[in-house]
C-alpha cells in the first residue's frame, strides 16, 4: 500500500543497513520477552553531557538491551530514560509527512511505520494510564504523480478516520493535501465528519480572485472560503483541547516557501505572511476560556523556517515540522530554538515523537522520545482483544476493498483506469523498434527457447509474485487488486500491452522474464534479429562481451562482509553493468518495499544463462515440471 519511489538508497545507507540488521534482532528480543506495545522498565539514571546524544545526531538505531530491560533503546538509550519517575500530565505524538504510506509495503521484513503499529504503540501508551492526544503537521496525502487520483483520496480519507481512533486532534494543512485539491479532500472528508476531530489547521490560508498576469486582486478571508454552512469552516486557525490535566493551544500555518508553490499552481489560494496570521492566532488563543498553558505550531515548511518562525514566536513551547528530512533518518533530539522545542520526525510515518508534559511548581516540563515504529508493535499474530476489535486494522481492510470496488469515471476499476494503454507509456524497446510493434507475451513463450533460464525463474520468488497478493498479503487483504502493488508483481504493468487483470491477462501473472528483458514478441517471431535480440538486454549498452563475472565469483562477493566488499576490484565496464542492474532490480526493490535489498546477495539467486530448446509443461503444472 505505500507508493514506490524513485529508486536510491537513503543518504546514509551503510549506516541504514546496520540499523535494520539490529532491528531485525529486536525483533527476536521482543517477542521472546512478550513485548508488542510500549513497555517501561526501571529509570536508568539521569543523563549527563556525555551520554546525551547530541541535536545533530540524525542517526536512529535499534537494539535490545535484555529481557528484563526496555524492548529496545533509540540512540544507545532506553526509551524514557530522562523522563520523571511518575507519570506524565499528558503525552503528544507527534507526526508529519506520512505522504499515504497507510501500511509499509510488507514485501520484505523489517520494515518501519505504518498506522496499524502507530495505533498499537498510542494504545500501549493508554493502557499505562497515560492521557495521550496527537498532532501532525500535514502531508498525510500522497506525494502527487505516485498513483492515481482517486486512490490518493481514499489514502487521504482513511488516514484521516485513523488519525480519529488514535485520538488526534489538530492536523496542519500541508503541501500535498493542496497538491492533490485540498477543497477535493475536505469534500471527500471533512464535510462528512464536520464534527470529529482532527480539525485541519492553516491560519494565513485566504481565497483568491487574480487579474489575467496572476496577480491577485481579491481576497476572501479563510472561515469564509472555507465556509461549511452551521459547521465549522473546513479549514480552521486554531484549535483548543481541554478538559484533562493540561489544555493545549495548537496552530497551524503554511510557510512562505511551500504557499508560493501552492498559490503558482492553485491561484485560487494565497496566503498571508506567518508574521501577520501567527500574532492573531495566539491572540485568538489568549482569549479562549481554556487558557491553553501549552502552545503547539504545526509549521508546514522547511526546517530552517520552522525554527526561524520558534525565534519569532517564543509562547510556542513546541514547533512541529512538515517540511524536508533526510529520508529515513530523522534528528534524535528536538533543535532548541530559546525554549521553544524544534520537532522534526522525518518522512513516510516511520517514526513518530513523544512529548511527555509534566506539570511542576515553576511550569511545565517537556521530555521528547523519537519512536522507530518497528515490527515489535504489530498486532500480534494470535487475535486478543485487541486484535479482535482493532479500529485501524478494520479501516485499512475498508480501504483496500474501497480500492477494488472504486469506479472512476469511465473505468470499471482503478486497476483498470491504471492499465488503460492510453494513458500507460511505451517501453524504451517499445520506442526504439516501433516497427516491430512490440507486446508482451509471457514466460510460457519465453520457455519455448529458454528453458534453463525459466526454470531457474521458477525456482525464485519472482515466478510467484502474484500468488503472494492473492494468498499471503494479509492485513489488509486484497492486494491483488491494488494498483501500487501489482506494479511490482505482476508483468508489464507499467508499459503498454502489459498486465492488465488476472482474467484478461493471465500469462503475464507474476513477475516474469520480460520485467528485466522488456516486451520479447519481436524476439519470438525472429529469434536472429540482432537489434531485437539486443534490445532485450539494454543494461549491457551494445557493448560485446559486457557481462557479470561466473556465479562462483558473484557468491564470493557476496560471503564477504559488507564492509569488503566495495574493496573488489571490478573491470570498469563490468562496474558499469553492475550499476545498470542494480538500478533495474531497485525499480521494485526500493528503499520503501525492500530495504535490505543488496545486489551481491540477490544476483546470485537469480542468475541465469544457457539455451535449450524445448517445449516447457504450462507454468504452474507441478505434475509435468517433476517429469522433466
Amino acid at each position: 500500500m505505500s507508493d514506490r519511489v524513485a529508486a536510491r538508497p537513503p543518504a546514509d545507507y551503510g549506516l541504514w543497513v546496520r540499523f535494520l540488521a539490529l532491528a531485525a534482532v529486536l525483533v527476536a528480543a521482543a517477542a521472546a520477552t512478550g513485548f508488542w506495545v510500549l513497555n517501561r522498565g526501571p529509570d536508568s539514571p539521569p543523563s549527563t553531557a556525555d551520554d546525551t546524544p547530541s541535536p545533530d545526531d540524525r542517526a536512529v538505531q535499534a537494539k535490545p538491551v535484555g529481557p528484563t530491560a526496555k524492548p529496545f533503546e533509540v540512540g544507545g538509550r532506553p526509551l524514557f530514560a530522562d523522563w520523571p519517575k511518575e507519570n506524565p500530565d499528558l503525552v503528544i505524538v507527534v507526526s508529519a509527512q506520512t505522504f499515504g504510506y497507510l501500511s509499509p509495503c510488507g514485501c520484505s521484513r523489517p520494515q518501519f511505520g505504518g498506522l496499524e503499529r502507530r495505533y498499537n504503540l498510542i494504545a500501549g501508551l493508554k493502557k499505562k494510564g497515560w492521557e495521550v492526544i496527537g498532532v501532525d503537521a500535514g502531508d498525510l496525502a500522497p506525494q502527487p504523480g505516485k498513483g492515481l487520483t482517486e486512490q490518493a483520496q481514499l489514502k487521504y480519507i482513511y488516514g484521516m478516520m485513523a488519525l480519529h481512533e488514535m485520538g488526534y486532534v489538530a492536523v496542519g494543512a500541508g503541501r500535498t493535501e493542496f497538491q492533490n485539491g485540498l477543497f477535493e479532500l475536505l469534500g471527500q472528508y471533512t464535510v462528512n465528519n464536520a464534527d470529529k476531530r482532527p480539525i485541519i489547521l492553516a491560519a494565513n490560508v485566504v481565497g483568491a480572485e487574480r487579474d489575467a498576469a496572476g496577480k491577485v486582486t481579491k481576497t476572501k478571508p479563510r472561515a469564509d472560503h472555507f465556509a461549511a454552512g452551521k459547521n465549522r469552516p473546513m479549514v480552521e486557525d486554531v484549535e483548543v483541547v481541554s478538559g484533562g490535566k493540561v489544555s493545549v493551544g495548537v496552530v497551524g500555518v503554511v510557510a512562505p516557501s511551500v504557499a508560493a508553490e501552492v498559490a503558482a499552481k492553485d491561484p485560487s489560494f494565497d496566503f498571508d505572511k506567518p508574521a501577520a496570521a501567527v500574532p492573531a492566532a495566539l491572540k485568538k488563543l489568549a482569549a479562549d476560556k481554556a487558557k491553553p498553558e501549552l502552545k503547539i505550531l504545526l509549521y508546514q515548511g522547511s526546517e530552517g523556517e520552522a525554527m526561524q518562525a520558534a525565534k519569532d514566536h517564543p509562547e510556542f513551547q513546541l514547533v512541529v515540522v512538515g517540511g524536508e528530512t533526510t529520508e529515513g533518518v530523522a534528528p534524535l533530539m528536538p533543535r532548541l530554538v530559546g525554549n521553544t522545542q524544534v520537532i522534526n520526525v522525518g518522512h513516510k510515518g516511520m517514526n513518530v515523537g513523544l512529548v511527555g508534559v509534566f506539570k511542576t511548581a515553576t511550569g511545565l516540563d517537556l521530555r521528547y522520545q523519537l519512536v522507530p515504529l518497528g515490527e515489535e508493535y504489530l498486532t500480534p499474530e494470535k487475535p486478543d482483544e485487541l486484535a479482535k476489535n482493532h479500529p485501524v486494522l478494520q479501516l485499512l481492510e475498508q480501504y483496500t476493498k474501497a480500492v477494488k470496488e472504486t469506479k472512476p469515471r469511465g473505468f470499471a476499476s482503478l486497476l483498470a483506469k491504471a492499465t488503460d494503454d492510453k494513458k500507460r507509456g511505451q517501453h524504451v524497446a517499445q520506442v526504439q523498434n516501433a516497427k516491430a510493434e512490440l507486446k508482451y507475451v509471457g514466460v510460457q513463450e519465453c520457455a519455448k527457447c529458454h528453458a534453463n533460464e525459466v526454470k531457474k525463474w521458477g525456482e525464485t520468488k519472482h515466478s510467484h509474485a502474484y500468488e503472494a497478493l492473492e494468498k499471503y498479503a494479509k492485513r489488509p487483504g486484497l492486494r491483488q487488486y491494488d494498483p501500487e502493488c501489482l506494479s511490482c508483481h505482476t508483468t508489464g504493468f507499467e508499459y503498454q500491452t502489459g498486465f492488465q487483470n488476472e482474467k484478461d491477462t493471465k500469462h503475464l501473472l507474476n513477475n516474469g522474464c520480460e520485467n528485466c528483458h522488456g516486451p520479447a514478441s519481436g524476439h519470438a517471431k525472429d529469434p536472429t534479429n540482432k537489434d531485437l535480440l539486443a534490445a532485450l538486454a539494454p543494461w549491457k549498452r551494445g557493448e560485446k562481451g559486457n557481462k557479470l563475472p561466473p556465479l562462483a565469483e558473484l557468491e564470493k562477493i557476496a560471503a564477504l562482509p559488507e564492509n569488503e566488499r566495495g574493496r573488489v576490484q571490478l573491470e570498469a565496464r563490468v562496474q558499469q553493468l553492475k550499476n545498470s542492474l542494480n538500478g533495474l532490480c531497485m525499480k521494485c526493490h526500493d528503499g520503501d518495499n525492500d530495504p535490505k535489498f543488496d545486489f551481491w546477495t540477490y544476483i546470485p539467486k537469480v542468475y541465469h544463462s544457457g539455451l535449450k530448446q524445448a517445449d516447457l509443461p504450462p507454468i504452474g503444472d507441478d505434475k509435468k515440471d517433476k517429469k522433466e
